[in-house]
């Protein structure tokens, strides 16, 4: 959500350009994700003092999928045009009202739906789970590929119904919401 709030300020604060930038922040990320496991692995192996855990799998899941939302919320950005603001700025919003009162409630499914992608690609991402977590720190994909390991048992198939139908009720939301907020965004630009 950071590399899209930086390109919401930026675009707000009129700058040029915003959308190669975060394109490049989010790359710049994913390059970074892919090089936190590897550094994380290579500093467990040359010092016994640093632990794999919750602290690592945190830092390379945010990484890996900040670059999404930042894609997502960019999208919404670009649909959102300069018009508004413009409309904004002829009404004499300052730069942090034009955020506060414009922008992020007209962002905000954007921002919703980065931050469920977001949810569900590290829920599913067992590679990074596998590779940063400790000995202590077991995650549903950990603990699903463990358990499949030994053959397969109700209890995943339960599971995967639970994940089937929380991903099925978290789009269903987002759909609603998204839906709402476009009206909302439509009544608005008509008034």
């Amino acid at each position: 959500v950071g590399a899209g709030g930086a390109s919401v300020v930026s675009r707000a604060l009129g700058e040029r350009n915003v959308a190669r930038a975060s394109r490049t922040v989010a790359n710049t990320f994913l390059i970074f994700g892919a090089a936190a496991i590897v550094c994380f692995r290579f500093l467990r192996l040359a010092s016994e003092a640093f632990e794999l855990g919750m602290t690592t799998m945190i830092l390379a899941h945010v990484t890996f999928q900040i670059s999404f939302v930042t894609l997502v919320v960019n999208s919404r950005l670009a649909s959102i045009g300069p018009a508004v603001q413009e409309a904004a700025r002829d009404l004499y919003a300052d730069s942090w009202t034009l955020l506060r009162r414009v922008l992020f409630p007209l962002l905000a499914p954007g921002i919703v739906a980065g931050a469920m992608l977001a949810f569900i690609l590290s829920l599913d991402d067992f590679i990074i789970s596998f590779f940063t977590a400790g000995v202590d720190s077991t995650t549903l994909p950990i603990y699903i590929y463990a358990s499949l390991r030994r053959g397969v048992s109700p209890e995943i198939h339960a599971l995967s119904t639970l994940i089937f139908l929380v991903t099925f009720i978290l789009v269903f939301g987002l759909e609603r919401i998204t839906r709402h907020a476009k009206e909302s965004a439509d009544e608005f630009k008509r008034a």
